[in-house]
């Protein structure tokens, strides 16, 4: 699998930040859980002209859970995906502002599961 490592602030890659109600879609389950199944905002204004850029967005943030219980929005620690960005890392999500990145699978984080 190919993946865009370039960063982006509207989901035109796979590493940065998406747009509320679009996401990465199906190619993050953990993106499209936070944009738009829970209709959370980036911490990145989106902006289709200049999708490098970064301009803090307001409202920012895990505002809304819904149903789970113990999500954190822990600026340490975020969730691991399933998903491989390389043999030594894989693609992580950050709760606390709306971030995909990868990061070396012998860091800590958390994974989300049924209870």
């Amino acid at each position: 699998m190919s993946f865009d490592g370039n960063f982006s602030n509207n989901g035109s890659t796979d590493l940065g930040y998406a747009k509320t109600g679009v996401g990465w879609g199906t190619a993050s389950e953990l993106g499209h859980l936070f944009y738009v199944t829970l209709g959370n905002k980036g911490y990145s204004t989106p902006d289709d002209a200049a999708p490098g850029s970064f301009v803090e967005q307001p409202g920012w943030g895990l505002a809304n859970t819904g149903p789970f219980t113990n999500m954190t929005a822990s600026y340490i620690l975020g969730f691991w995906s399933a998903t491989e960005y390389t043999a030594s890392d894989a693609w992580h999500f950050s709760p606390y502002e709306g971030a995909q990145y990868f990061q070396s699978k012998g860091e800590v984080a958390y994974v989300l599961g049924p209870m």
